[in-house]
């Protein structure tokens, strides 16, 4: 189990960097968000590839056991996505300029877990679809998600 696991984080740290090349160094000018919209691209872009990891990935844990539940599902797709998302903050810190080293530090764990969180919400939502393949439930439950963090965005928003 444990290969797959950092076969799928090594593949999603290569499209992290991937990512952040095309978005930030590559010099090709992309527009930070979407024309007339709110929605920025390295966002769509950094959704579009752990949520592509995350179906490959726990596809693959099925192939190899079917037995597999969602909460199992979902557990070992934090663990892929948490080495890849430290490695690349830790990368990416290499390059910004920061005052302090604990701000480093700071912003290295705070990234990490927040991404880490936020995949795992996704690695539930692709663990429920392939384990039921109750697609009007998973858009409920998406819809309620998308609600939550909303609402959870609104209210840090307001306390920061």
């Amino acid at each position: 189990m444990r290969p797959v696991v950092f076969k799928f984080s090594f593949f999603l740290l290569t499209g992290l960097l991937a990512e952040w090349w095309l978005t930030k160094l590559s010099g090709l000018n992309l527009p930070e968000n979407i024309p007339h919209t709110p929605i920025r691209i390295s966002g769509l872009l950094l959704i579009t590839l752990i949520t592509l990891v995350l179906i490959a990935f726990q596809k693959q844990l099925l192939r190899l056991d079917r037995e597999k539940t969602i909460v199992q599902l979902t557990v070992l797709g934090g663990f892929m996505i948490l080495p890849a998302e430290i490695i690349f903050q830790v990368v990416r810190q290499l390059t910004m300029e920061a005052a302090e080293f604990n701000d480093r530090i700071y912003t290295v764990s705070r990234s990490a877990i927040l991404i880490t969180i936020f995949g795992l919400v996704f690695s539930f939502l692709v663990a429920f679809q392939l384990k039921t393949k109750k697609t009007g439930q998973l858009v409920l439950i998406t819809i309620g998600v998308f609600i939550l963090f909303d609402l959870l965005t609104l209210y840090f928003d307001k306390t920061a």
